[in-house]
This record gives structure tokens, sequence and C-alpha cells, in this order.
């Protein structure tokens, strides 16, 4: 609460205002970890919270009701927080204010002012900033990751450059003592070829990069597309699983013989979907075996369950009862939310086989979802072909697989379809190894980079209005509003 004889309109009041926040909560911040200085000190990333999250907030409001998340930011500098600001993307129309979050964060964000400049400006990956410690974070992982698609786009469109020279008078007058000379970098294409495959260089020999390549099938299974997307669905809406309390272990097989274990456990909070048995020892209530191409047919209403179960394509131990529950939430979690993509993957699923040994099978799923984010990405129509080659040796490009994005003029949003059968020459067409592609997808690596260090080819007219159009696609957050 302010003291009696403070002016909240006042902007030094203001400030006697949030150091008493910061008083109350100071024992929570320093539980023994961080010490806490005055949050009357200027700082850097000022300009950020104060000027550039809140005009991106005015154009996003349609994302509070699918974020649904409080965060907190705790900004450091040598070790000691400086600078508390919230970002409520939860109540109301949301809305951004400096001290500790009014109500409990469902995620606290710790991290050092010049790293916290570098996140937002993409010159600092979030996730490798996460695991070398550069950036604590405290509370709901799965709203971090929503918040991502609060500055990705921007970060493409270089929207954030307009703030670098706020920052730069912040650093340098005399309030912040932080010591910033120059302005913080923003992504950029690469103009020498050497730099772009110098950066790739090291990106191929981390950690972090073998770790998401181990991370993505590769047995070419269509289950594995279905329970990523009940996975993907619970981490952006988990209250699907509020009427419905089980957990299913799937015994998946292949020409008879077991290929995969996955779990439904919408017992766990929020729910949860993974690929190996159920967790901690706990007993399913019911163990499904069925074939990995029945369950896609069962699924997307191709094949009737009832009766895949009485001629044994459907083998269920213990709960039988919970099978129609299960159909419940399949059918919940596609039909709540109508999305303009299942008709794309449902054509992929039902129509076509997908390729063992290849990450791109997988990945082009998340394309699909970038696709239906972008609507009028090509409004004049285009249509774009991508190869896929078996690996990154620019020395052997064996196409091993095809797949077209076609826009139609008049219509909003594009789609994406195989195109394995198509020998016609191709008036836009990229060329890219099924790695690169992966890294694409995951915005590690930037289109025009890829092209600059030859690592990606594109073939065909108007580079200079197509190129960057594919470069925005492929920059986009999977994260999907309610249609």
């Amino acid at each position: 609460m302010a003291p009696n004889n403070c002016d909240l309109d006042k902007p030094n009041d203001l400030k006697m205002r949030s150091s008493v926040v910061v008083s109350q909560q100071h024992r929570e911040l320093t539980n023994g970890r961080l010490p806490v200085l005055s949050t009357t000190t200027t700082t850097i990333v000022d300009p950020l919270f104060r000027d550039w999250l809140p005009k991106l907030l005015a154009e996003k409001r349609h994302l509070v009701d699918v974020i649904k998340s409080v965060y907190q930011w705790n900004i450091t500098r040598n070790g000691q927080v400086i600078a508390i600001w919230c970002l409520d993307l939860k109540s109301g129309t949301g809305s951004i204010y400096e001290g500790p979050a009014k109500s409990k964060p469902d995620c606290t964000i710790t991290i050092d002012e010049q790293d916290s400049l570098g996140m937002f400006n993409g010159s600092l990956d979030p996730a490798k900033a996460f695991v070398s410690r550069k950036l604590k974070i405290n509370g709901n992982l799965a709203s971090a990751h929503k918040f991502q698609q609060f500055w990705s786009e921007e970060v493409q469109s270089g929207n954030i450059r307009d703030i670098n020279d706020r920052m730069m008078l912040a650093a340098g007058s005399g309030g912040s003592g932080g010591g910033m000379s120059a302005p913080i970098p923003t992504p950029q294409s690469s103009s020498a070829s050497a730099s772009g495959e110098s950066s790739l260089q090291s990106l191929l020999s981390s950690k972090d990069d073998s770790e998401l390549m181990a991370s993505i099938p590769v047995d070419g299974l269509k289950s594995d597309i279905v329970f990523n997307t009940m996975q993907q669905r619970l981490i952006q809406e988990p209250e699907l699983v509020g009427a419905f309390k089980f957990l299913i272990q799937f015994n998946i097989t292949k020409n008879g013989k077991p290929v995969a274990v996955w779990t439904v456990d919408t017992k766990a909070p929020g729910g949860q979907v993974y690929r190996q048995l159920p967790r901690n020892g706990q007993r399913p209530d019911a163990t499904v075996t069925v074939d990995d191409e029945n369950y896609v047919k069962i699924l997307f209403g191709k094949l009737n369950p009832q009766r895949a179960f009485m001629t044994g394509k459907v083998v269920c131990k213990g709960n039988i009862l919970l099978l129609q529950k299960l159909d419940q939430f399949w059918t919940q979690v596609q039909g709540q939310r109508k999305d303009p993509e299942l008709p794309m993957v449902k054509d992929i699923l039902l129509n076509h086989p997908l390729k063992p040994g290849l990450r791109s099978e997988v990945v082009i799923f998340d394309l699909i979802q970038k696709l239906v984010r972008q609507p009028n990405l090509m409004a004049d129509g285009c249509v774009v072909r991508i190869d896929i080659t078996a690996d990154n040796d620019r020395q052997s490009l064996e196409v091993v697989s095809k797949w077209r994005l076609v826009w139609v003029s008049g219509q909003p949003l594009g789609t994406i379809e195989r195109a394995d059968n198509d020998t016609a020459a191709a008036g836009h067409r990229l060329v890219v190894g099924d790695q690169d592609f992966v890294r694409l997808n995951y915005n590690i690596l930037k289109l025009e980079d890829g092209i600059a260090s030859g690592r990606v080819q594109y073939l065909g007219d108007s580079a200079a209005t197509i190129v960057p159009k594919l470069s925005k696609l492929f920059a986009t957050s999977r994260l999907v509003s309610k249609l």
C-alpha cells in the first residue's frame, strides 16, 4: 500500500510505491538466491518494457485469451536484482507495469539486463540461454514457451531495431552504469557466404543441435503426429483434460511388430502425453495395442472403433470403457478449436505414407501450423516447391521428398501438400537438406543465411520478393489462437 503522502500521478512517487512493494517481497527474492537493489535504478531494458512491449500488447491483445499467463521479470546486474517488470496476459485485455506481479506469476524469469536484450532481439537463443543458466525460469515452462510468440515475429521483421537508440541513451545517461557502448545487434541476413558458413559450422558442432535432432522421431509412424498433436493441445489448453481422467498406455505396432509405446495421462496436472511407458511405475487404467495405420484411421473416422475391436484390430486390456472416453477426448481436441490446418493433416496422414529416416516428415506438420498463422502471406498467389535432400552434403543432392506450398490468389490461407510425383519444373523452389529443414523450422537457421552459405538453394525468379516472405513463414511461432 502506498504511503499517505504519495501522489501516484507523479513519477517519483510511483518509484516510491514500487520500492515499497519490492521491499514487501524482498524475502521471497532473497531466499538464498538473489539480493535486491533499489528498483529505482535506471536500466537499459526499461525501453523494452515501457515502450516496445506495450505496443506489441496493443496489437496482439487477442493472444491474452490464448496465453493466459502472468510473467514476472527479475532483471539483474552483477547477480543482483535491479528491476522488476510484470506482463499480465491473463487479466482483462492484458497489462504491463513496473514492480512485482499483483497476483502469483505463472512464470518468473530471472536474467541479466544485457542478456535480456540479446534474447529479445534474437542475438541470444532462449533455449541456449536456459541451458547455460543465463536464463532462469521458475514456474510453468509451457508458459515461458508461449511468451516467445510475443516477440519472435517482431525480431524477424526487424521492428525491435527502432528502440536501440533509446537503449543507448539510457545506457549513456549515467543512470544505468551498464557501460553499453554500441547498439544491441539485431538479426540480419549474412552478406558474406563465409560468415553464414562459420556460424552454421558452430551450430552443427553444438550439443543442443544434436539433442534437437535426437528428439525428432524418424520411424515414419503416423501415430507420432497424432500424439504430438495431443501433446501440443494440452500445453496450449490444459483445461481440455477437465472432463477426462485416465491413464492409457498405447502399444503401437507395424506389420505385427511393436514399434513404439505412448502414454496419455490426463490425471496428471494439465495432462501429459509422452513416448514411453507410464512414468514412476504407474499402472495404466487400460493398455491398447493397435497398428499405426489403423489407429490414425480410427481417430479420423475412417475405421469404426467398435468394429476394429470386434475384429481384433484393436486389443484392449483393462477398462474397455475408457476407449469411448478417449474417442470423446480426441473429438474435443479436434472440434473445440476447428483448426484450419486439420484438412491438410488428414490428407497427408490418410492418403500418403510417412517416409522413415526423415525428420522433415514430422517437422512438416509444424510448418503447416505456421502456415495457417500467416494469412495473405502471398496475396497474389504463388506455388513454391520444397525439395528435401537425403543429407546436408552439398555434393549429393538426391531428392528424397517433395512438398508443395500453394497460395491461390483471393484466398487468405495457403496449403501444403505432397509433391513426390511432381516432375515439372517449379517456378519457385527451395532445395534443402533434411536436417537443415528442421533448423529452418525451429528458427535456428535463417533462410537468408542458409542461402548465403549455400546450404539452402533458392531456384526461381523474384527472389527479393519471395524469399523474405518464406523467411517470415519459417520464423512464425507455432502457437495458434482459437478460431
